[in-house]
């Protein structure tokens, strides 16, 4: 990893953890929180945007997925809105989606090796998750039904993604991102869960430390591809 990468990962971590203050402890400071909040996504994208001479054809979905991304947290700013929340719902679908399709395309076909014939279950096993999540929750979501629905296959497409890349990426790179799209899709299980099922004692802590550490995985992930796999 670049020295500049380091220090801009620091940067995030230390605003993550200020973010997760102002979110979660101090309350009487909504603009100091929108501030803390819309800020992660573009110090991610400015780690990216460092490495686009490397990214080659990956770079435009990449960056379109963290803008989507951003969006989608500054949409949230406002979920007591339902309109909000339904746009913001919508811009990480989008998002989620752009991570699939980038994650695709960072395969190398030099590899004959295909994760689905050589450990089948690791594939198998995340739809089935996300189907029994999304059954214990179809009765609770109401008119959010098929939203919920889209929203449940464009994460599980990107964690299939992000598996899908065994042995054709680099070691750290497949683990940055299969760890950050699993840890993604917990995020989202604890919004949903949180918003529809039953309220979630420190919901806020619980989503928003998993949130900012997948999207921080995804992005090293991609990074560690683009240095390590081509170098």
């Amino acid at each position: 990893m670049k020295k500049q990468t380091r220090l801009l990962v620091v940067i995030y971590l230390i605003w993550l953890i200020a973010e997760l203050y102002t979110e979660t402890i101090q309350w009487d400071y909504p603009v100091l929180h929108g501030i803390m909040k819309g800020g992660l996504m573009p110090i991610l994208m400015i780690i990216s945007t460092l490495a686009r001479k490397s990214f080659g054809k990956l770079f435009p979905f990449f960056i379109l997925a963290q803008l989507f991304s951003w969006f989608g947290d500054l949409l949230l700013l406002g979920s007591e809105n339902e309109f909000y929340f339904i746009a913001g719902l919508g811009s990480f679908l989008i998002a989620q989606l752009l991570y699939a399709l980038t994650f695709f395309k960072a395969i190398d076909t030099n590899f004959e090796q295909i994760v689905l014939r050589k450990y089948p279950l690791t594939l198998i096993v995340p739809v089935v998750l996300s189907g029994t999540i999304f059954s214990i929750l179809k009765n609770d979501v109401g008119e959010m039904m098929i939203p919920v629905l889209f929203y449940t296959f464009a994460i599980t497409t990107m964690l299939l993604g992000g598996i899908a890349r065994w042995r054709k990426t680099s070691r750290h790179s497949f683990w940055f991102v299969a760890l950050g799209a699993a840890i993604f899709m917990l995020s989202d299980t604890l919004i949903a869960f949180n918003r529809f099922h039953c309220p979630i004692s420190y919901s806020d802590l619980y989503i928003m430390s998993t949130y900012g550490s997948a999207q921080l995985l995804l992005t090293l992930g991609i990074v560690s591809h683009v240095e390590e796999w081509r170098s």
